[in-house]
């Protein structure tokens, strides 16, 4: 039976190198302190970005944006639209409630 993989020795530039004999107790610390800032600042990032999400929830009060909907995503919309958007949502809203009160008042048979 054949392998697949076989022993390819390594390249003599390889060879040739010394025995990694470990690292010192420095460069370990320095090592543990780099990955717990590295943690640190990780956790401040989310947490940050938790608080940003939790501030700025559509239908909510919370936060800076307080306004007449209460900051919501609603608010946002309705600040970006112009006269001619208003005007499309009434007619869609018109036509909208008029379907609705249609089927209601239907003729029975």
């Amino acid at each position: 039976m054949t392998h697949k993989h076989q022993n390819i020795p390594a390249p003599a530039e390889m060879t040739d190198a010394p025995h990694f004999r470990g690292y010192s107790i420095d460069q370990l610390r320095y090592q543990i302190v780099l990955k717990s800032l590295q943690r640190e600042y990780s956790k401040d990032k989310f947490f940050a970005n938790v608080k940003k999400t939790v501030n700025s929830t559509p239908f909510g009060s919370s936060g800076k944006n307080k306004s007449l909907l209460g900051g919501s995503a609603i608010s946002l919309i309705m600040k970006g639209l112009g006269y001619a958007d208003y005007a499309l949502l009434g007619y869609s809203a018109f036509r909208t409630v008029k379907n609705v009160f249609s089927i209601f008042r239907r003729k029975k048979k």
